[in-house]
């Protein structure tokens, strides 16, 4: 009885400390702070133009147009719908998505403790699980929308858990079908995860339920993304040309020579450690699940497996491995995997895990992104240049809708978008073509130039 509680009094101190650190790193974060990366600029910009003007279409794209239907970025609509009406409860403020993320990470932690079947030691190590990996502080602090997907993986880990588990399976599979639907319309690869209920199948019928689901799921995925995405010239809609135009022999091989890149990227060891420990962090979760599915050979292993082997094959056949992709993609599987890391792992491999995690932690601090934040850029010289193009293109007599085009190519750490007007000076919404990517675009009415850091706008005659 005293060694147990020895070690929650040691699991409380860790989660504790945590939590002193967590405030640590927030306190410091400026009101007056904004995001830095292209990504971080079309979340903020096109929630912001939502919450502004109600038009769904984004005012920054890469065509101009946006998405085939609803005219989204390339992000999809979900994230600007959420912190649009977000701000239309609470109001705009600069750190509106960082306050989100920090309450996705609360709630995220804290559904451990509603799982009844936990004892108190299990439900601290879960929470400490999701609060010390280091993705967790690494994106949680800054405008990226990665915790979105930390939240889904944790929810839908223990939804398949209790499907497995629960004398309420039914309910369970229910909630699992709901929260791997609303997290694809995020994302809409989350639709692949539908594999992992068919392990759950009771019967013929069932079995050809869950499979139906999930290559109905496959085809949806592929379809939402089409329909409701921005074109972006990725590797996979090169290899989609190439099957139209060179048959499917060159298109096998273009797979595979990705497949083998992809690999080769993935072995890379990265100048920083934590870029390093997430790679690595997943092919050791995917390692320890193969074993107990070889060696216990129980259907919950192979759904877990499932979940991760298909993952793993998407990201290294049709994505890419490089660049923090590989990273942003794969490791909602992590926080998916707490729940069974819990359950079905030895306790001095939980032990050896929670303090590996917790020293990482610790060690990861130097590396995080927040650490490079701290130029702010002054409110008033941002609302100056913004009401200077405002009052030009305000002022363009033109009977088609406000497109400009960007004639350079936005730097991070920049106002160089933040001070784009979202609507003229009569409520008519702007939209920009911003050339991240080459990609066909629309016709446009004016261009913005980039001269010695300072942005003006110039009429074309496109009537």
């Amino acid at each position: 009885m005293k060694k147990i509680k020895f070690t929650t009094s040691i699991l409380l101190g860790f989660l504790i400390t945590c939590f002193v650190y967590y405030v640590y790193k927030i306190l410091p974060i400026s009101p007056h702070s904004l995001p830095v990366w292209s990504d971080e600029f079309m979340y903020y910009i096109n929630s912001h133009a939502f919450y502004e003007t109600n038009e769904l279409a984004a005012p920054l794209t890469f065509s101009g147009n946006g998405s085939t239907l609803l005219h989204s970025d390339a992000h999809g609509m979900m994230y600007t719908l959420t912190h649009g009406y977000i701000a239309k409860i609470f109001g705009w403020q600069n750190l509106n998505m960082i306050y989100t993320n920090l309450l996705l990470i609360a709630i995220s932690a804290f559904s451990f403790s509603l799982v009844k079947n936990l004892d108190l030691q299990s439900k601290l190590m879960a929470m400490l699980f999701v609060l010390t990996y280091p993705f967790t502080m690494l994106f949680g602090l800054t405008y990226m929308q990665e915790i979105f997907h930390v939240f889904f993986g944790v929810m839908a880990g223990i939804a398949l858990y209790k499907s497995f588990t629960s004398s309420h399976r039914n309910r369970y599979i229910g909630i699992y079908i709901a929260i791997i639907s609303i997290a694809a319309l995020y994302r809409p690869t989350w639709l692949f995860w539908f594999v992992g209920l068919i392990p759950l199948a009771k019967s013929k019928t069932q079995y050809i339920l869950f499979s139906l689901l999930f290559f109905t799921g496959i085809g949806l995925s592929f379809l939402y993304a089409k329909y409701y995405f921005e074109f972006v010239p990725n590797f996979f809609n090169k290899a989609l040309t190439t099957l139209n135009t060179k048959g499917f022999g060159v298109f096998i091989s273009l797979l595979y020579d990705h497949f083998i890149d992809n690999i080769n990227s993935y072995k890379e060891i990265h100048a920083q450690f934590i870029y390093n420990l997430l790679k690595i962090a997943i092919l050791v979760i995917t390692a320890i699940f193969t074993f107990l599915l070889i060696r216990k050979k129980e259907k919950i292993f192979l759904s877990v497996v499932s979940i991760l082997y298909l993952n793993i094959l998407f990201l290294l056949v049709i994505y890419d491995a490089f660049s923090w992709r590989e990273i942003r993609f794969l490791t909602p599987l992590f926080y998916f995997s707490i729940i069974f890391i819990i359950k079905y792992l030895k306790p001095y491999i939980k032990y050896a895990i929670t303090l590996f995690l917790f020293i990482s932690f610790i060690n990861a601090q130097k590396e995080l992104f927040i650490n490079n934040r701290k130029q702010i850029i002054n409110p008033k010289d941002l609302h100056t240049e913004n009401t200077k193009l405002k009052d030009v293109i305000s002022s363009f007599s033109t009977t088609q809708p406000l497109i400009g085009l960007l004639d350079f190519y936005p730097s991070d750490n920049s106002m160089d978008l933040l001070a784009l007007p979202i609507k003229s000076n009569s409520n008519i919404p702007i939209r920009y073509i911003v050339p991240y990517y080459k990609v066909p675009h629309v016709k446009h009415n004016f261009i913005i130039k980039k001269n010695n850091g300072k942005l003006s706008a110039y009429q074309i005659n496109n009537e």
